[in-house]
């Protein structure tokens, strides 16, 4: 008989100690459900991640892509129409098998430096290719295979090709038609 009043009387307890107790949070004391939390903070892009930017490639400058220290003595570039400012610039090495390096400007703050992936120096460069940089950004050129016919003919190194480059950082990209030249 004695158990069962202190069993009683331990469990009025219990249920008197959570009937004081405050059952509603504050606001500031709710926590919304961990997957929630998880979900908003993915879902947000990092403000200062240059790959979240839009990809929209500015006119390169002589002093753009000379102070990279671009390595080669030949060099080509795609403009969006032949004689406007070029949008890339990449040089190469006569001879060598060493990749060719390549600036790109994606904002005000300078032009990125990118290579060629794979090896060839300047001969590889005359058919385009696909440059890669930090913060994932690329550059794909792709040409038309055939010259552009010209009249009268220009006398340069190499003729000027149609082409197409393809810039882009991360996720994002934008693909543009234009002329691809190469030569000193």
């Amino acid at each position: 008989m004695i158990r069962y009043p202190t069993m009683l009387a331990v469990v009025l307890g219990l249920v008197t100690m959570a009937g004081c107790s405050n059952a509603d949070p504050s606001p500031s004391e709710e926590t919304p459900p961990r997957s929630e939390t998880a979900l908003t903070r993915d879902a947000e892009p990092p403000q200062n991640d240059p790959r979240q930017q839009p990809t929209v490639p500015l006119e390169l400058t002589q002093a753009d892509w000379r102070g990279l220290k671009l390595e080669g003595e030949l060099g080509c570039a795609f403009s969006p129409a032949p004689g406007a400012a070029p949008l890339l610039f990449a040089t190469g090495i006569v001879g060598s098998d060493r990749p060719a390096e390549a600036a790109i400007k994606l904002s005000a703050d300078g032009p990125v430096k990118l290579t060629m992936d794979g090896a060839g120096g300047f001969g590889a460069l005359a058919q385009g290719g696909l440059f890669t940089g930090a913060d994932d950004t690329f550059a794909e050129i792709v040409t038309s295979g055939d010259p552009i016919a010209e009249q009268p003919q220009v006398a340069m190194e190499s003729p000027r090709y149609a082409a197409t480059l393809k810039i882009g950082r991360g996720a994002q990209s934008v693909t543009m038609n234009g002329v691809w030249e190469c030569g000193p």
